[in-house]
């Protein structure tokens, strides 16, 4: 009975040895993949933050060009439907 039971211990092991290689791999691989595609969406999600950040400076400057005209219309120096 020992010997029967010490023979399957001998074909089992290097199954499971396979198999856990071969579940390594795939981990790794996956690891590899979650970590590339981290990087991908860091990389564009800056790349969003300074799209949003150019965009609110170029509010702000138009803001600054409307309130700078209509002083302008208000002093008289330029008049609106001529623009100069």
């Amino acid at each position: 009975m020992d010997k029967a039971a010490t023979g399957t211990h001998r074909r089992v092991r290097p199954l499971r040895a396979k198999k856990a290689r071969e579940n390594a791999s795939r981990a790794t691989a996956a690891a590899k993949r979650a970590l590339s595609d981290g990087v991908y969406f860091h990389t564009k999600a800056k790349e969003q933050y300074k799209a949003i950040n150019n965009l609110n400076k170029q509010i702000v400057a138009s803001e600054k060009v409307a309130r700078n005209l209509e002083l302008l219309i208000n002093e008289g120096l330029v008049l609106p439907w001529l623009g100069n």
